[in-house]
């Protein structure tokens, strides 16, 4: 299990932000999917969609961006966060984030899922 934390800090609203345009622009790219990762998806998006709120701004997608409430701690398998990790890392272009803060991103993401793999052990 991967823990994502995420607390009410400007960098941590940044990055769920970040993860939720990645995950939704990411997963459009895919033209063919079969039952399991839609699946995963769905699993995944309702894990992102629990712990954050709609704001006024719309993804090239048509859907809502989203902005996190309260802290939170994202439990990941690792599934899931090598489809994210996947996602995230091929639309930064479509995002309009800097490429800093997409390498700043993947290296936090890369960073807890060390600690929560250390932890295990």
């Amino acid at each position: 299990m991967i823990i994502l934390q995420f607390d009410n800090a400007t960098e941590s609203k940044g990055y769920f932000e970040y993860i939720w345009d990645g995950f939704l622009l990411g997963g459009s790219q895919v033209a063919r999917k079969g039952i399991q990762v839609l699946r995963r998806e769905f699993q995944l998006l309702c894990k992102l969609e629990s712990a954050s709120e709609e704001i006024d701004q719309v993804l090239p997608t048509g859907e809502k961006r989203r902005t996190i409430v309260n802290p939170f701690s994202l439990q990941l398998d690792d599934d899931e966060y090598d489809m994210l990790f996947g996602y995230i890392q091929s639309v930064p272009w479509r995002t309009g984030k800097p490429l800093k803060e997409v390498m700043s991103l993947l290296n936090w993401m890369e960073s807890c899922k060390l600690t929560s793999l250390n932890s295990v052990k």
